[in-house]
C-alpha cells in the first residue's frame, strides 16, 4: 500500500515538472487590491509606477482584459480587497513604515475600481477580503485554491512592491507556480516596482510574463 502511494506521488511530481506551459494545468487569476486607495492619484497609497505608458488607468484596463479572458476560458478569478476597521485595531504593524492609514471601512479607499465590474460577481469569480499584505494570511484563499486544484497563480494588481510581492512570495513558498503580468501591476515608485518584479523573477525563473502572451494562452487554454 505504502509503495503504491509513493509511486503516485512521484508520478504526480514528474507530471508537474513536464508541464512547462505558461498557465500550467490548473491556473487561477489573482486580482490583488485593485482599489481606489492604490489606483487613484489621491489615494492614501498611490501606485503611479507602471511598465505601461498609460500609467494606472492602462493597468486597470489590462486587468479587465485578463478578467474577461479568464471568464471566457472558465479560469477561476479571485479578487482580493484590503480592508481595515475604522479603529485600525486590525492594522498591526502596517503603520510602522511609509504607509499612512488606508483602506478603512466606510471610506472610498477599499472599494474595488468600478472598471472591473465587480459589483456583481459572476460564476467562477470570488472575493477575498484581507487584513495583511499577503493574501494568504488570515483569509480563505488557500481553501479556494485547494478546491480549484490550482497549480499556477497569475498575479496582477497593486502594489507591485507590497501586496503583489508578498502574495507572490508566499505562493512560491506554498509551491505554486507564479506568473506576474508586468503590464497589469502598479507600484509605489519606479524603483520599488522594478525591484519587486526582479525579486519575484529571482524566486522563480519565468515568473514575470507579459499581457499579450497571457491573453493568448488563456484563449487556447483547455482544462485537463
Amino acid at each position: 500500500m505504502t509503495s503504491n502511494i509513493s509511486n503516485e506521488i512521484v508520478k504526480a511530481r514528474n507530471t508537474s515538472k513536464k508541464d512547462t506551459s505558461l498557465l500550467g494545468r490548473s491556473p487561477v487569476l489573482l486580482v490583488i487590491d485593485v482599489q481606489h486607495e492604490f489606483l487613484d492619484s489621491d489615494g492614501a497609497v498611490p501606485c503611479p509606477a507602471t511598465s505601461v505608458a498609460g500609467g494606472p488607468k492602462e493597468v486597470i484596463a489590462n486587468v479587465f482584459r485578463l478578467v474577461n479572458a479568464a471568464k471566457i476560458s472558465k479560469i477561476p478569478t479571485i479578487f482580493t480587497k484590503e480592508t481595515h476597521r475604522p479603529s485600525m485595531v486590525d492594522m498591526g504593524r502596517e503603520l510602522d513604515g511609509d504607509e499612512p492609514r488606508h483602506c478603512l471601512e466606510g471610506t472610498k479607499g477599499p472599494v474595488l475600481m468600478e472598471e472591473l465590474g465587480t459589483d456583481k460577481l459572476e460564476d467562477n469569480q470570488y472575493l477575498v477580503p484581507k487584513r495583511r499584505y499577503s493574501a494568504f494570511i488570515g483569509t480563505d484563499l488557500t481553501f479556494l485554491l485547494n478546491a480549484f486544484k490550482a497549480d499556477t497563480l497569475i498575479l496582477t494588481g497593486a502594489a507591485t512592491n507590497v501586496c503583489v510581492h508578498y502574495t507572490g512570495a508566499d505562493a512560491h513558498q506554498y509551491d505554486y507556480r507564479i506568473k506576474v503580468v508586468e503590464e497589469a501591476t502598479a507600484g509605489t515608485s519606479p524603483e520599488a516596482h522594478q525591484a519587486a518584479l526582479q525579486s519575484l523573477e529571482y524566486l522563480q525563473h519565468g515568473a514575470i510574463v507579459h499581457l499579450d502572451e497571457v491573453i493568448e494562452a488563456m484563449k487556447s487554454f483547455r482544462h485537463i
